[in-house]
C-alpha cells in the first residue's frame, strides 16, 4: 500500500512538472513580448514628450502608490494607464489646442496598456491541455 501512494506522489510531481513546462513560455516568445513592451513603451514616450507642458491631473489614491513594490506597480500600471487615457481623452474634448496631441497619448497609453495585460493575463496555452491529455493516457495504461 505504501508503495502505491510513494508512485502516485511521484505520477503527481512528474504530472505537475510537464504541465509548469507546458504552460512557460519559449525563449522566442519572451523576446517578442519584450520586444513589443519595449516599442509600446518607446512610442508612449515619445507622445508624452511632444506635448510642451505636461498636464496637472491630480491621482485619485495618492497614499495608493507611496513606496509600492515593483511587482504592485507592474499590476496597476495597466489600470493606471488606462486611466490616463480617459483623462487625455477627457481634457481632449476640452482643449482643442492640443487635441490631437491627447488622443495620440491616449492612443499610446490604450496601446501599452494592453500589451501589459497581455503580459499579466496570459491564457493557459492549448498545448498545456493536450500534453495533460497525453500524460494522462500514458500514466493510467
Amino acid at each position: 500500500m505504501q508503495l502505491r501512494a510513494d508512485l502516485d506522489c511521484i505520477r503527481e510531481f512528474v504530472l505537475k512538472s510537464y504541465l509548469r513546462d507546458a504552460q512557460t513560455p519559449t525563449r522566442a516568445e519572451v523576446n517578442k513580448a519584450l520586444a513589443e513592451t519595449s516599442d509600446s513603451c518607446a512610442f508612449f514616450l515619445d507622445r508624452i514628450a511632444d506635448l510642451s507642458s505636461l498636464p496637472v491631473w491630480p491621482l485619485a489614491d495618492p497614499a495608493g502608490i507611496e513606496g509600492p513594490l515593483p511587482f504592485h506597480v507592474f499590476l496597476t500600471l495597466p489600470w493606471r494607464l488606462r486611466s490616463c487615457a480617459e483623462r487625455a481623452r477627457s481634457e481632449a474634448r476640452m482643449n482643442n489646442d492640443r487635441a490631437g496631441l491627447l488622443i495620440t497619448v491616449a492612443d499610446a497609453a490604450d496601446g501599452l496598456a494592453d500589451i501589459l495585460m497581455a503580459l499579466i493575463l496570459r491564457p493557459k496555452t492549448m498545448s498545456s491541455s493536450i500534453c495533460l491529455g497525453r500524460l494522462t493516457t500514458i500514466w493510467t495504461a
